[in-house]
């Protein structure tokens, strides 16, 4: 119920990680993030579905740069190497999808 809370919260936006997988939830180091904007008109259906669309986008890129060896994990936080620039559209990369 993830979409439901970020809704009634009143968020504006939420999104999705990729990160290195550690012993605890969700604490490894970050690979990347994609900001998704929460509309006005959303349900949790809808904002689920843009969600997952950044998320298809996403992992890839992530998946990509580590088979690359563009990133490195240095005191349990990842360091980007050759990013590119960061492209106007509907949901922000970090780092920017090149």
């Amino acid at each position: 119920r993830s979409y439901e809370r970020v809704i009634a919260d009143g968020t504006r936006i939420t999104g999705a990680t990729v990160h290195f997988v550690r012993t605890e939830m969700d604490a490894g180091p970050i690979i990347a993030q994609a900001a998704v904007p929460v509309l006005a008109d959303d349900d949790a259906r809808t904002l689920a579905a843009r969600v997952l669309q950044a998320e298809h986008e996403l992992y890839p890129l992530a998946l990509a740069r580590v088979a690359r060896g563009k990133v490195e994990v240095v005191d349990e936080r990842v360091v980007h190497h050759g990013d590119g620039t960061q492209p106007a559209e509907r949901a922000l990369y970090s780092p920017p999808r090149s």
